[in-house]
């Protein structure tokens, strides 16, 4: 199955992206595979810019897409994002066939902490994509492998550098600073388990099994961003 179906998107929705492991290249996937052009791409924190015309806010009128727009790219050749009530009022006005948001960063991670103040997600989301990469398992919990690590706490229970099992995943996916923990009530979630192409395990489908049982989980999904394909899918 292509990734784009198993997203399941709806034409006109706005949806965001959070997690590590393979948020832009699954937002670039569904641009280039949609079926309608008129895509408006865009962040509430910072994103590498896209492969598509880029759009300051100060001269952006509603372009057709694809498009990105941010405040400008900095000299990183990032797109500097928006207030996420600004994407709501673009949503609001109907014109683009999908509005695709970053509302996070992790450095390149296939995990992260959040702090309190993240994931920045427009309101009128009306989908949520969490991406966590597969090859995450095994790996030491540090700095290297965990953006932000240091936000762990006490419900947790990790030191620096121990391996990171599929029991400890969950207790950070799951904590105070781990991100099911900051989604949202009112959008249908997916869980994508990035990067399966070259490390699916019994141990990530457990853990996928085990994901797909929270009541705030719609769908996990396990495939590959960078081949747009999906190997299992698991319905909540």
């Amino acid at each position: 199955m292509r990734l784009i179906d198993s997203f399941s998107i709806k034409r006109g929705e706005m949806i965001t992206l959070v997690g590590g492991g393979g948020k832009t290249t699954s937002l670039l996937n569904m641009v280039d595979n949609y079926f309608y052009r008129n895509i408006l791409i865009s962040t509430t924190t910072k994103i590498y810019e896209p492969p598509y015309k880029f759009v300051g806010i100060n001269e952006f009128n509603y372009d057709k897409g694809p498009l990105s727009i941010g405040r400008y790219v900095n000299e990183e050749g990032k797109v500097v994002g928006v207030d996420k009530h600004y994407l709501d009022r673009i949503y609001n006005k109907n014109i683009y066939d999908l509005i695709l948001v970053e509302g996070d960063g992790s450095k390149g991670r296939s995990l992260k902490l959040y702090r309190e103040n993240e994931p920045i997600i427009p309101p009128n989301s009306k989908k949520l994509i969490i991406v966590m990469g597969a090859d995450i398992v095994g790996k030491k919990f540090n700095e290297k492998n965990v953006h932000r690590y240091s936000l762990s706490n006490k419900e947790i229970n990790i030191k620096e550098n121990h391996i990171l099992t599929i029991e400890k995943i969950y207790e950070i996916l799951t904590s105070t600073t781990g991100v099911i923990g900051k989604i949202p009530s009112n959008m249908e979630t997916y869980f994508f388990i990035n990067k399966c192409d070259k490390h699916m395990s019994e141990e990530i489908i457990k853990l996928g099994k085990r994901i797909s049982k929270l009541n705030i989980i719609d769908k996990v999904i396990y495939g590959s961003a960078k081949n747009g394909q999906v190997y299992k899918e698991l319905i909540g």
